[in-house]
């Protein structure tokens, strides 16, 4: 959990945290397989990364909760495990 507090906070907090964005678009499937290693050991290390990918159930597998955002607007969060199940996720990502 990430708790902010302060008027900067919400800055200090991005400047921290790692980010992955994009994490296997248009790299060879080889690259794509070691990224998401590397996302893993940072996941088995305890440290928290922000990810945003197009492949939903590679991040849902790799990540204990997630957010699905339209517009700017939070439209679903949860526990990963409990999105991969949901129905109204489809229906958000039209899949």
């Amino acid at each position: 959990m990430i708790a902010v507090q302060g008027p900067n906070a919400k800055a200090r907090v991005w400047q921290v945290l790692p980010q992955v964005k994009a994490a296997s678009e248009g790299l060879a499937p080889l690259i794509v397989a070691e990224i998401w290693r590397v996302i893993d050991q940072i996941r088995r290390d305890g440290i928290a990364t922000l990810i945003v990918d197009r492949d939903y159930r590679k991040v849902l597998a790799q990540s204990d909760c997630a957010v699905v955002l339209q517009k700017g607007q939070v439209v679903l969060s949860g526990a990963s495990a409990q999105l991969r199940d949901d129905p109204a996720l489809s229906s958000y990502l039209g899949v």
